[in-house]
């Protein structure tokens, strides 16, 4: 076996090894793939969305960047939305195999993984020592803040950001051919980060800045003849390739401005400086003993930044071993380690300093949470802990390798135990069976899903994964100011949103709604305590009775049913008459075809609207008895006794309109024709009637049967 063949047998193995760890990281995750999503944060929710748009946008030849499946009927941008394509195209590859959900947690898991190896082979690089690098790939791929990152893609794909940097040292200190390969390398790993998250690209963009700028000033020496027209040729494949995907970020902010770009200091969360020296709150031994001092440190417990103690004390052996070559990465590692911290210094809890820091507006203008900024600080302390790694190693080498890897084994399993989150954060989605039945239903409309807020819509985009209806709510990264409008506009939606729900012109109000296509109003339970739940349930008796309840939802229709199911019935005789542009007359029914003069007939119609009609189209129906063109009795009313009139139809609704004839005594036997039409009110104007085979038909009224009159005068 040649030295090459054992050196990638040798890195084989050490890939295997990682997806073990990483099972047992994540446990009980990997025993959970298809009914749990990896992550415990509500934003966990949308990024099934993100997989389903992209592929409906494949599939369907959509917009990808602008879309009303949101923040219907308006639409809103998405091209500040948080996509990481590579996951994704991860996970629609994977799905078809295994299943949406396991796909999608097979590319998280993926990226604990890879970054684990991609630590790897740039220590191995720096260190020249594989026992000591596979110690900094753990520490790279499984500290809290990396674990705790699976409910944010985004975030977590960080495997492609120590590809990078070793294929960028590689490109300036190498020359030849390799150079062009790292070069090119290089600009592969950049563009899987940029399509990853432009977060993380960045990030790398920073450290990269930071990275060349150290390079030049202290190991130029080292710097081989044509570095500069490779990074040049990076720089331009890098820009040609995240132009397609930059360019609409561009076109946004030169058409709007993009003033909800914007993000205030205040909403920039940084580390509390406790938050580094403290364990997790999951962890399972550590946990509970610090759990009160975690409460006291807010947001951050949620996202620890532990370092861990035994990959600190690691980090000091390293500088003190090696001060030359990782003053680059403990300089780094401190700075970012110092504007991670956010606008102000806090420890645990309290404020140590009343000022902004200078560096927070740009960082949480672009990054929003400078805690994000943990990625770089980790990727610096990883790198330390390879070589004291390889400082232990060495000094425990001499007496034997047995011994030295015994004593890296060690120190591994307690770093790991120090950093171990169990269970894994993960999350079982639950949801109504409604959803399948709304994703059956046919047509393009939209729900209004109940209450309203950002925090809400993240269950609401998992939801449209299901049912595939466009939704009034929504949720971006960063929210376009006008978002909102149309639900703050309407006459029923922003009464609803401030829980003052109205009782006057409530059909109207629906109406409104109907007009645009939303159909359902959807309450969904699981945001309510029981006292707000009462009180809404107050509000909503001036509502007409629920479509659908069970115990996750409450759902309301904005129009009446269609009923469409009373054509079926084996007593309506089925027909297609037309009165005017849009009233049809499906079907009736008769209570008899024969009667004795003096008696009553009952006739029920069957009307189908196509379309709407106004307010000033309100029509009334005539039922005719005729006997050679004579009237013999009549019935006028408004359609369903005056509670339906034709304007307040909807489109495709089956109207079930029932009229009684009274037929006189002295009715004369014989045949006569039941007939029926429409006139408007105030004109007393007929619609014109139109027969099955587009024929007009006589005194513009429809004939429906032959009645069979008895008794009388003959």
């Amino acid at each position: 076996m040649t030295s090459w063949t054992r050196k990638h047998y040798r890195d084989v193995a050490v890939l295997g090894i990682y997806c073990v760890l990483t099972i047992a990281m994540t446990w009980p995750l990997p025993a959970q793939m298809p009914t749990h999503l990896a992550g415990d944060d509500v934003d966990v929710l949308i990024n099934p969305w993100a997989d389903w748009w992209t592929k409906k946008v494949l599939t369907e030849n959509l917009d990808f960047y602008r879309t009303d499946h949101m923040f219907y009927p308006q639409g809103t941008s998405l091209v500040f939305h948080s996509f990481s394509h590579v996951n994704t195209v991860i996970s629609l590859l994977l799905t078809p195999l295994v299943g949406h959900f396991t796909a999608y947690n097979l590319a998280i898991l993926l990226t604990y993984v890879l970054s684990g190896f991609g630590m790897y082979l740039l220590a191995n690089h720096l260190t020249g020592c594989r026992p000591a690098a596979f110690v900094a790939g753990v520490v790279f791929a499984f500290h809290p803040y990396h674990l705790f990152q699976s409910s944010h893609p985004v975030l977590v794909t960080t495997q492609f950001v120590p590809l990078f940097a070793l294929a960028l040292a590689r490109t300036i200190h190498t020359s030849g051919v390799e150079r062009i390969k790292q070069t090119l390398l290089a600009a592969l790993w950049f563009l899987l980060t940029a399509l990853s998250s432009w977060h993380l690209m960045l990030m790398l963009a920073g450290w990269t800045a930071l990275y060349l700028l150290y390079d030049l000033l202290f190991e130029r020496a080292s710097w081989t003849p044509g570095v500069f027209r490779h990074l040049i040729l990076l720089v331009i494949i890098v820009v040609l390739g995240i132009t397609p995907f930059l360019w609409p970020v561009v076109r946004e902010l030169l058409a709007s401005g993009a003033s909800y770009m914007t993000v205030s200091v205040e909403e920039g969360r940084g580390n509390d400086l406790l938050s580094f020296f403290i364990p997790n709150r999951l962890h399972p031994v550590f946990g509970p003993l610090v759990l009160e001092i975690n409460s006291r440190i807010g947001y951050t417990r949620n996202l620890p930044a532990y370092l861990g103690y035994a990959a600190l004390g690691l980090a000091v052996a390293g500088v003190a071993s090696a001060r030359r070559r990782t003053r680059f990465w403990w300089l780094t590692g401190l700075v970012f380690f110092a504007l991670s911290l956010g606008s102000q210094v806090r420890w645990e809890g309290d404020t140590l300093c009343t000022f902004d820091l200078p560096w927070a507006v740009p960082i949480i203008g672009v990054l929003r949470h400078p805690l994000r900024l943990n990625s770089l600080t980790f990727l610096s302390l990883a790198v330390l802990v390879g070589f004291g790694s390889r400082w232990l190693y060495g000094r425990l080498a001499s007496r034997g390798r047995p011994l030295a890897y015994l004593a890296l084994g060690l120190w591994t399993g307690f770093l790991l135990f120090e950093y171990w989150v169990f269970p894994f954060p993960t999350t079982e989605p639950s949801y109504s069976p409604f959803l399948y039945q709304l994703a059956q239903e046919e047509g393009d409309f939209a729900v209004a899903d109940f209450p309203v807020g950002r925090q809400e819509a993240k269950y609401y985009l998992f939801f449209q994964t299901i049912h595939g209806k466009k939704i009034v709510d929504g949720v971006v990264s960063r929210t376009p100011d006008d978002a909102y409008d149309f639900i703050d506009a309407d006459p029923l939606l922003g009464p609803l949103v401030n829980e003052n729900v109205p009782t006057q012109y409530l059909e109207e109000r629906l109406a409104v709604l109907a007009a645009h296509d939303i159909r359902y109003i959807i309450l969904h339970k699981r945001f309510f305590d029981s006292a707000r739940m009462e009180n809404w349930q107050k509000w909503l008796v001036s509502f007409p009775p629920p479509f659908y309840e069970d115990e996750m939802v409450i759902v309301y229709r904005t129009a009446p049913a269609l009923k469409t199911e009373l054509l079926r019935e084996e007593s309506v005789r089925r027909l297609d008459a037309q009165l005017g542009d849009q009233i049809h007359l499906r079907g009736y029914r008769s209570s008899s075809s024969e009667l004795a003069a003096g008696d009553t007939l009952t006739v029920t119609l069957f009307w189908q609207l196509d379309g709407r009609l106004t307010a000033n189209e309100d029509y009334h129906v005539f039922v005719h008895l005729l006997n050679e063109g004579q009237l013999a009795a009549q019935c006028d009313g408004v359609p369903v006794q005056g509670e339906r009139p034709t304007w307040s139809w909807w489109d495709g609704e089956v109207i079930q309109d029932e009229y009684v004839l009274v037929t006189d005594s002295e009715l004369l036997a014989g045949a006569y024709t039941l007939s029926v039409g429409m006139y408007e009110l105030s004109t007393g104007v007929r619609l014109p009637a139109v027969g099955p085979a587009g024929e007009h038909l006589p005194n513009d009224s429809i004939p429906l049967l032959e009645i069979q009159v008895t008794g009388g005068n003959e």
